[in-house]
């Protein structure tokens, strides 16, 4: 819900020259639409206290006239198109419609004045609103005024303390000594190809096949020309691949075998080889570096070096800051939002169905769980989500932490670096997506997590080694015997 304060007077002016009807129409649309955001309720706030789950309760009293005025506005709206037993369309009595549906009316009436008396609450009392408000009770009948009660979710008010100065040990991130090695070695095998050899078929090789397989009927069920096939053992049964081995170039197999896609039955193979191809990896050297964009083979080990300790940088930095949250949250107690609670459980439970799609893995979140278990250590993770998030903004507010436009540029140059465009064009794409403000907050929420890192003590340490189990422990015993 926007907390903007936007004039509510707007000024028509003719369409000049220059101006297309559409561009006046456009116009003309977008300030019907101000408006209506704009437009302000007469009402009067009676009560306002806080409820359970970070909510309040408000007691609105509308004017009697302005309601009125509104609900006759709505039956003068009805009556052109109702279509009542007896009556020609459009000439039904307005207080047979109001005896009959005064109660839709109401509901839809309030539907539209509930938004803008929220809106002014919120703008009055310089709270954060979640969600949509909820009526609970609507009373109308003749006589007082007409008052609803409300309950909308507020951001909690946190006054944070003792923020500084917390001492904590964190395991440090530790990767191998050889990484790098191990980096160049997969990148040669990914850049590594086929080529064609004069020789059999062994190990891993691919092979160029035309197959036509048959199955005990004697249909065709399969058959191809001139195909790599890179992976063989994934295509072809052992008994296939047994008689595969060794053949070169202008060979032909034929034989039965068990079908890998129908338990039970046989079918008949023939394969005539075309061509064997083994797969070569590049020599690690200055010419693979530059082929990979990289001056010298040198030049590129810095870079992995570089990479690789930055990813060590930001996971311990990761580590220290998530525990540090954690134990400011041992000293701050209040209650969450249930609509952001739920929009981050929904963005939480997203992100681990993407990481199961893209890795086939179950994600740790769910790994020896239930549905019904999953569901509920996901509401517990993003309900420490949220009052970690909410903690961290309040400490910015409270040191007055805000994403000046210089840090929001340094923070566009960086992400245009990472994806090979200018910071500019990063800004742009960011803005017509409308998710530059999301940016912003993003930029303003490294600032505070800096400020909350560089103000506390922390101490990398060791992780504890992992512990070793009695029976593991008897088994290397008795292996030590045996030896």
């Amino acid at each position: 819900m926007s907390d903007e304060n936007v004039n509510a007077e707007t000024e028509q002016t003719p369409v000049t020259a220059g101006e297309t009807h559409e561009d006046s129409a456009l116009d003309t649309a977008a300030a019907q639409v101000r408006a209506q955001r704009e437009e302000r309720v007469p009402h009067k706030v009676l009560e306002d206290k806080p409820v359970e789950n970070s909510m309040r309760e408000l007691r609105v009293e509308i004017p009697r006239e302005e309601w009125q005025t509104r609900i006759d506005a709505m039956f003068k709206e009805w009556r052109k198109t109702a279509a009542i037993e007896g009556f020609r369309r459009g000439k039904a009595p307005v207080g047979l419609l109001k005896r009959r549906f005064m109660r839709e009316a109401s509901g839809e009436v309030m539907e539209k004045l509930v938004p803008a008396i929220v809106r002014q609450y919120e703008e009055d009392s310089k709270l954060t609103l979640y969600g949509v408000p909820m009526v609970t009770e609507l009373k109308t009948e003749d006589g007082p005024d007409p008052v609803v009660t409300v309950r909308v979710e507020v951001k909690p008010e946190i006054n944070p303390k003792d923020y500084k100065d917390i001492a904590i040990d964190v395991p440090q991130v530790r990767l191998p000594e050889n990484i790098v090695e191990t980096n160049l070695e997969n990148m040669r095998q990914q850049a590594a190809t086929f080529e064609e050899v004069e020789r059999g078929i062994e190990g891993h090789d691919a092979a160029v096949l035309d197959v036509k397989v048959v199955d005990s009927k004697g249909r065709t069920i399969a058959q191809e020309s001139n195909k790599l096939f890179e992976h063989l053992h994934d295509a072809f049964p052992a008994e296939v691949l047994a008689e595969l081995n060794g053949k070169k170039a202008g060979d032909t197999v034929e034989l039965s075998a068990p079908s890998m896609q129908r338990a039970g039955q046989t079918e008949r193979y023939t394969l005539t080889v075309k061509s064997v191809k083994a797969l070569k990896t590049p020599e690690l050297d200055d010419e693979f570096a530059k082929d990979l964009g990289h001056e010298s083979l040198d030049a590129m080990r810095a870079t992995l070096t570089e990479r690789n300790q930055k990813y060590v940088d930001d996971a311990n930095a990761d580590e220290a800051f998530e525990s540090l949250v954690l134990k400011l949250l041992e000293t701050h107690d209040f209650e969450v939002p249930p609509t952001l609670q739920a929009r981050v459980k929904e963005d939480m439970m997203r992100t681990d169905m993407n990481y199961m799609y893209r890795t086939g893995a179950m994600p740790a979140r769910a790994a020896g769980r239930n549905a019904e278990e999953y569901q509920t250590q996901a509401e517990e993770d993003a309900r420490a989500r949220v009052r970690g998030l909410l903690l961290v903004d309040a400490i910015g507010l409270a040191e007055n932490i805000t994403a000046e436009e210089a840090d929001i540029m340094e923070a566009l140059e960086e992400r245009g670096k990472e994806e090979g465009r200018k910071g500019v064009a990063i800004r742009a794409a960011l803005e017509k997506r409308r998710e530059y403000g999301q940016f912003v907050e993003q930029v303003r929420f490294a600032k505070v997590r800096k400020y909350i890192l560089d103000n506390n003590k922390v101490t990398y340490v060791d992780p504890p080694a992992e512990e070793v189990k009695p029976e593991e422990e008897a088994a290397g015993e008795g292996a030590k015997k045996d030896a």
